[in-house]
């Protein structure tokens, strides 16, 4: 989680370009997101995970949740998709 907050705080501060952050880890993003931090249940690419609870706290990344909300708001597609 610490790796995928550093890659969003990167981001934000302009060190590392946001289309390529995407187009290698958006899944990985989404799917650390639910489980760990939002603690949700979910399916993406037929694999389905189950989960009761949150792993850790969202207090510490911020940046990271951001960085969700951005990508994936409303019915946003968690897998690759080519934005060019």
């Amino acid at each position: 989680m610490n790796y995928l907050d550093s890659l969003a705080i990167g981001i934000y501060q302009g060190v590392y370009n946001e289309q390529i952050v995407n187009d290698h880890l958006r899944s990985t993003i989404y799917k650390a997101v639910k489980i760990f931090i939002k603690g949700e249940s979910g399916e993406i690419d037929g694999s389905s995970w189950s989960v009761k609870k949150p792993f850790v706290k969202p207090d510490g990344f911020a940046c990271l949740l951001k960085l969700y909300d951005q990508w994936f708001k409303g019915d946003a597609d968690p897998k690759y998709h080519d934005t060019k």
